[in-house]
């Protein structure tokens, strides 16, 4: 009855946004299951960790440099994107990754303190950036559906000074958000749940009359109702709109498992074995950080501009680093 009421506490404590780490019976020390999970989630994570940063790194310096990938505009939405994606592998992972090493390697009542302040700090680095991630995603989703409805004011209409105030305005969003938590955890719950809500509404909204504009263009191109100019930009818009599409999905697919957990955790947490409740939760961040690994290598599938830059920046990279060593 005692560990039933234990686990109970230690599930609700997880949806409050901490585990319960007592750790007095040394669960991680003892339990090769326990350890032998969390050894394949620290090797995820220490292995996609540094990944994540160069690659959205690349992403970002490539539409810096490049001026055919900033001709057009929803690739300044991806490499702002990108942005929200490198604080993952620069920031939240990293105290992730420490907050795992300590479970395995210090599984003691003492480092509870420990580790639920780095699961705290993962967890609202996490909430951050994903409100960033999702603000982004309605930005890019708007900026396509003005590309498909008006394709020759869009140029003029969506410069790149807007999308980077756009993109400022959504960090600007995300911080005051995360201020606001540490004075009412109440009225940021409101103000987040009603600012996500609006983004995921924008979103469908705008990817509805984007398939709608395709079928019906689709249908004026079979028709040879349209110029040759009208219909390279449209298969150009296009493939955008697929790329914003499968990014969109990725997000949807990264944060199910978490989202999932959570509901697990709070219908069936005095059921399951705290182990099963660790690995479960640790799990589920591990997904929603994995998402930002993603982003640059369907990029890099999609678009051939991408794979170009990315190939170009990486033999200079290489021939500075031969010169380099030469020298020396």
């Amino acid at each position: 009855m005692m560990n039933s009421s234990r686990l109970t506490n230690e599930g609700k404590t997880f949806l409050r946004g901490c585990i319960n780490y007592t750790l007095s019976d040394d669960i991680f020390h003892h339990s090769t299951l326990a350890r032998s999970c969390l050894t394949i989630i620290i090797l995820i994570n220490v292995l996609s960790c540094p990944l994540i940063v160069v690659l959205n790194a690349l992403v970002m310096v490539a539409v810096k440099m490049k001026s055919r990938l900033r001709a057009r505009k929803s690739n300044i939405l991806l490499a702002a994107l990108a942005s929200t994606d490198i604080m993952i592998g620069l920031l939240v992972q990293p105290v992730f990754i420490a907050k795992l090493l300590i479970v395995l390697l210090a599984p003691t009542s003492q480092e509870s303190g420990k580790i639920c302040l780095l699961l705290t700090i993962t967890k609202a680095g996490i909430s951050c950036l994903s409100k960033s991630s999702v603000l982004h995603i309605a930005l890019l989703s708007g900026e396509r559906l003005l590309a498909i409805r008006h394709p020759f004011t869009h140029s003029s209409t969506v410069t790149t000074s807007r999308l980077l105030l756009a993109s400022g305005s959504a960090w600007l969003v995300t911080i005051i958000l995360q201020i606001i938590i540490t004075f009412s955890k109440m009225i940021f719950i409101f103000i987040s749940n009603v600012l996500i809500g609006l983004a995921i509404i924008f979103i469908t909204f705008c990817h509805v009359e984007l398939f709608r504009e395709t079928r019906r263009l689709e249908q004026r191109i079979s028709a040879h109702q349209v110029s040759q100019m009208e219909r390279k930009r449209f298969q150009e818009g296009k493939k955008a709109f697929k790329l914003t599409v499968i990014t969109v999905t990725l997000l949807i697919l990264s944060h199910l498992p978490f989202l999932v957990c959570r509901l697990v955790l709070f219908l069936y947490a005095s059921k399951l074995p705290t182990e099963y409740v660790r690995i479960i939760g640790d799990s589920s961040i591990s997904a929603v950080l994995f998402n930002s690994l993603l982003n640059p290598v369907i990029y890099s599938i999609r678009m051939k501009q991408f794979r170009g830059a990315f190939r170009e920046l990486l033999c200079g990279i290489v021939n500075k680093v031969g010169s380099w060593c030469g020298e020396n």
